[in-house]
């Protein structure tokens, strides 16, 4: 292809083999400026359609400033790339046709790499040269990197099986260790081909693959028993036992419905304060000699991002003011020996969220601080929800012996409050007047005192 281009038109041609010209300017768009009156700027867009069918859309190019022909010399002020026209004289005058002999080369597969190529130059060579350099690459990089990655994971893998015997494992857990031995078995086996054959000749890069897969697959391997290895350390598969005997001794099914609760509410919203995804309806309380229940209902109408708190007064002294175990802004005329709290990832500016709850914790007050618990694994809860109304109900049971034992009463406040640290309550029941004290839209950032709360007789 040729094209000229000057201050005010552009010409284009494709050049067929046989030398004859096809007109195409209509089909190439141009941009030209100036800057500062030192510099010509053209940019020129050619869409690749107009070649036919072209499978390896790379160019070489040459740039030519020309000051025309009179039909035997033509002249050249300069030429990109830099070389030496045949025949050049010292005015620019070239005996016409002046051949040029070096061109840029670029191509998609690397965008940022100009080259610098001569007329000899074949870019399906150009294609199996690189192969063959990414190949030789990948051979030599498994043949050092792989092995050592490979004897790094493995050894990884060795030293956490060990140290899983020392720990209790349940039979679930087991079946997939079993399972990630025999893998490992097998890739074991897949390495050592890939050392046999890395080193013969044509073989040398299915043996690079193997090593490759071999360690890659033990990698992932590791990582997933690391995991394991850090849950027996915490005594989470214990715990997993031990509740789910627990959860036997239940006499409400947590599920989120309340179709199993016969008690009536201990604070209703009769008046319908609140707003569309912050706005609580009633609050439950019920127990039996081994767990304290709550249950919460709303009446949202839109998922937002927020935090469901809930705070308890059940012994002498507790919490009164600062800030609370999740950072809120919100006091209380009673001390608070627990919290709990559910952070319901609704939306949130731009981001949608999961429209779960993502976190929820028991919190102990211990006279000087919070010491926290992930509900998982001290209680239970079950909600439903979504994200067109956000959550609507939230059912909760909680050991006694999580809270010290069985008290005599029991005195309860829910609330919401907003997503971060440092946010008030906007609802709560019962409800109050540190919810109600500013403007609904200033209500989430000033500081609340709870006054009110829901009193249980525990027999």
């Amino acid at each position: 292809m040729m094209i000229e281009t000057w201050e005010s038109d552009l010409k284009g041609w494709i050049v067929s083999n046989d030398n004859t010209f096809t007109d195409v300017t209509s089909e190439i768009k141009r941009k030209y400026s100036k800057i500062d009156d030192d510099w010509i700027v053209v940019e020129i867009a050619i869409p690749i359609s107009i070649f036919g069918d072209v499978t390896n859309p790379a160019l070489k190019v040459s740039f030519v400033l020309t000051g025309g022909s009179d039909g035997t010399l033509q002249w050249f002020s300069d030429v990109a790339p830099d070389q030496d026209v045949p025949s050049w004289n010292k005015w620019g005058g070239a005996v016409a046709p002046a051949i040029l002999t070096r061109f840029i080369f670029w191509s998609p597969d690397q965008p940022l790499e100009i080259q610098i190529v001569d007329t000899e130059f074949s870019y399906d060579q150009y294609i199996l040269n690189k192969k063959a350099t990414l190949i030789a690459s990948f051979i030599g990089l498994n043949s050092f990197y792989g092995q050592k990655k490979f004897e790094e994971y493995y050894s990884k893998y060795q030293d956490i099986n060990k140290e899983l015997e020392e720990y209790y494992i349940p039979p679930e857990v087991g079946d997939k260790i079993y399972e990630y031995n025999n893998e490992v078995t097998d890739i074991l086996k897949q390495y050592q081909e890939g050392i046999t054959k890395i080193s013969l000749p044509g073989q040398a890069f299915i043996g690079a693959f193997k090593i490759y897969r071999s360690y890659t697959d033990l990698r992932e391997i590791v990582l997933e028993m690391e995991e394991i290895l850090e849950n027996a350390k915490r005594g989470q598969y214990e715990r997993k036992e031990y509740m789910e005997e627990l959860a036997k001794n239940l006499t409400k099914t947590i599920d989120g419905n309340l179709d199993d609760w016969s008690v009536e509410p201990v604070a209703v919203d009769d008046v319908g304060y609140g707003q569309d995804g912050a706005n609580l309806k009633a609050l439950y309380v019920d127990y039996d000699d081994q767990f304290l229940y709550i249950a919460i209902t709303t009446e949202n109408k839109a998922s937002w991002r927020i935090a469901y708190g809930v705070s308890l007064d059940y012994k002498d002294g507790g919490y009164t003011t600062g800030q609370d175990s999740w950072g809120r802004k919100v006091d209380f005329s009673r001390g608070i020996d627990a919290q709990l709290y559910f952070f319901w990832n609704g939306e949130f500016f731009d981001d949608k969220g999961t429209s779960t709850i993502t976190s929820a914790q028991l919190v102990l007050w211990n006279g000087a601080g919070w010491e926290y618990r992930d509900l998982q694994w001290v209680g239970f809860y079950n909600y439903t929800g979504s994200a067109d109304d956000g959550l609507q109900t939230l059912e909760i049971a909680i050991p006694w012996s999580e809270l010290g034992g069985k008290p005599k009463q029991i005195s309860v406040v829910a609330y919401v409050t907003g997503q971060g640290v440092g946010d008030s309550a906007v609802d709560s029941l019962p409800l109050q007047d540190a919810v109600k004290d500013t403007d609904p839209g200033q209500e989430w950032g000033d500081a609340d005192t709870f006054t009110e709360f829901a009193t249980v007789t525990i027999e």
